[in-house]
C-alpha cells in the first residue's frame, strides 16, 4: 500500500531458499487499480473495519474519481493518470461496498454517494440499459462507450442490491440478467464477451476466474441457477484440482495450472449457494498456497514466482466472509473456521 492508501498491483518474487522477498521497484511501477480499491472496500465492510473503509473511500475520492463521477481503472503509485477509461465492474464493486457500508454503519452520505455513482454508471456505461466494459473520455477526443461487455463484468450482486433503493432499475437489472444467462452453455460454462455490433457471444475460452465471477453474479439474480457450480464440483471430483481455463464446447481444461483467485472465488460461490462443506474443502486447498515462512517478506501472502494484489484481496475477502458465516452459525461442522493455522485473515 502506498502512503496515500493505494494498493499496488503486482511484482516478481525472489526465492533465496531460506526466505522469499519481492522486487520493490517493479511493485511501485505496477501502479494502482480501482479493482484493488473496491475489493479492499468490500473487505473493510466484511471485517467491520471503519478506519480502513474510510481510508479507501478517501483514496477513491482524491485519486481515482474521473469524469462523470466514475473511476479511472488505473493510476500510478503517485496518483498520476495511467489510463483514460473506466472499468464498469470496478465502478459497480465500489457502489456495492458503499451500499453495504451504509447497511452496516448507517451513514446516509455513503448511500447517497453509492446511488449517485450508480446513476452515472447507468447513464454513461449502460446504453439501452445493458452494461458495457468501459467509457473512455480522452483517447478518441470525446466520451466513447465500449461496444462489448465481458460477461464477468455483469455484477448482478450489486445491480440487484440497488433495487432496494432504486426500484426504477428493475428493467435494467432484468436486461443484464438475460444478457448474462443467455451467454451460458448447457454444461455451465460461459462465453467471454457479448459483441453489441455483431449481436452475438464470442470467446469459447475464458479464464476460470471470469467463469466463476459469471456464476457468482448469475446466482444473485437466480438462486436456482447452479450449472457452473455443478461443473466445477465434477471437475474437482474428477481431477482433484480446478484448472485455470476450460473449453466451453468440450469442457476440457486448456490451461493446466492452479490459481489462488480461482479457489477463493469458488469457495465464495459455494458459500453463496449454501454449500458450506464444499466451501470448506476448497478453502483448505486455497490455504496450501499461503506463505507461512516467518522469515519471508511475503509471510501471510499468496504468491509463487509472481505476487498479485488481486489474488491476495480475493483470498482475504473470501476467508473473512467464510469466518463471518461460521461466527453467525452457518450450517457446517461446529466451531470450524479456516485461517487459524499460521496467518489469519
Amino acid at each position: 500500500m502506498t502512503e496515500t492508501g493505494g494498493i499496488l498491483t503486482s511484482t516478481s518474487v525472489r526465492d533465496y531458499g531460506l526466505f522469499e522477498t519481492y522486487d520493490e521497484t517493479r511493485l511501485r511501477d505496477s501502479g494502482v487499480l480501482s479493482e484493488s480499491t473496491g475489493l479492499m472496500m468490500n473487505y473493510a465492510v466484511a471485517a467491520a473495519d471503519r478506519e480502513l473503509f474510510e481510508q479507501q473511500l478517501a483514496y477513491t475520492k482524491s485519486t481515482l474519481t474521473g469524469q462523470f463521477g466514475l473511476f479511472f481503472w488505473k493510476v500510478s503509485a503517485d496518483g498520476e493518470l495511467s489510463a483514460d477509461s473506466t472499468a464498469s465492474v470496478d465502478d459497480l464493486r465500489i457502489v456495492g461496498a458503499l451500499i453495504d457500508a451504509y447497511k452496516l454503519w448507517g451513514n446516509e452520505e455513503e448511500l447517497d454517494l453509492g446511488t449517485q455513482i450508480a446513476w452515472a454508471i447507468r447513464k454513461h456505461e449502460m446504453p439501452d440499459d445493458r452494461l458495457r466494459d468501459f467509457v473512455n473520455w480522452r483517447d478518441w477526443g470525446h466520451p466513447t462507450v465500449a461496444d462489448r461487455i465481458q460477461l464477468s463484468y455483469i455484477d448482478l450482486t450489486v445491480l440487484t442490491r440497488l433495487l432496494e433503493y432504486r426500484p426504477d432499475w428493475k428493467d435494467a437489472v432484468q436486461a443484464n440478467a438475460r444478457l448474462l444467462s443467455d451467454g451460458q452453455a448447457e454444461n455451465g460454462l460461459f462465453f467471454e464477451i457479448y459483441d453489441f455490433n455483431e449481436r452475438r457471444y464470442r470467446g469459447p475460452r475464458q479464464n476460470t476466474i471470469n467463469q466463476l465471477y459469471c456464476g457468482l453474479f448469475l446466482l444473485a439474480a437466480d438462486p436456482t441457477q447452479r450449472r457452473l457450480l455443478d461443473f466445477m464440483k465434477a471437475k474437482l471430483d474428477e481431477d482433484g484440482v480446478i484448472y485455470a481455463e476450460y473449453d466451453l464446447e468440450t469442457g476440457a481444461p486448456t490451461k493446466f495450472f492452479e490459481s489462488t483467485s480461482v479457489y477463493a472465488l469458488l469457495a465464495r460461490y459455494a458459500q453463496a449457494a449454501g454449500e458450506m462443506e464444499l466451501a470448506e474443502t476448497v478453502l483448505e486447498r486455497l490455504l496450501r498456497f499461503q506463505n507461512t515462512n516467518k522469515r519471508s517478506k511475503l509471510y501471510g501472502s499468496f504468491a509463487d514466482d509472481e505476487l498479485y494484489s488481486f489474488d491476495n484481496l480475493e483470498a482475504l475477502l473470501t476467508l473473512r466472509l467464510y469466518n463471518n458465516a461460521m461466527a453467525a452459525g452457518a450450517d457446517t461442522p461446529a466451531d470450524k473456521t479456516v485461517g487459524t493455522k499460521g496467518p489469519t485473515p
